[in-house]
């Protein structure tokens, strides 16, 4: 499908409070939410996460592979976030994943 293929940070939208569901769950108590609002016009909930992640491959954000959904969603967010206001250009570590790994001799 890859609805937000060639898509960039500048394609983000964030809201100032988390009231986007993440996923189509009608469950009350199983829905988490973010601030990430939509992606190229594409709501969250619409955006598959192998879509999520290799949106995130090209935007340089890094260590998110084994993460879910919501989190995928809030290093977005803080990838956003850094972009806008502090001008940083990537990669983004975001918090949470284990950061670059330098493998040594006999590792």
């Amino acid at each position: 499908n890859h609805v937000i293929f060639n898509k960039y940070l500048s394609d983000v939208l964030l809201t100032a409070t988390p009231t986007n569901p993440v996923d189509n769950t009608t469950t009350a108590n199983k829905k988490k939410y973010t601030h990430l609002r939509s992606i190229a016009h594409f709501s969250i909930p619409d955006i598959k996460l192998d879509d999520l992640r290799s949106f995130c491959s090209k935007n340089l954000i890094k260590g998110v592979r084994r993460f879910r959904k919501d989190e995928i969603c809030e290093a977005i967010v803080y990838a956003k976030r850094r972009w806008e206001e502090e001008g940083v250009e990537g990669p983004y570590w975001c918090p949470g994943s284990v950061g670059p790994v330098r493998k040594g001799k006999g590792d």
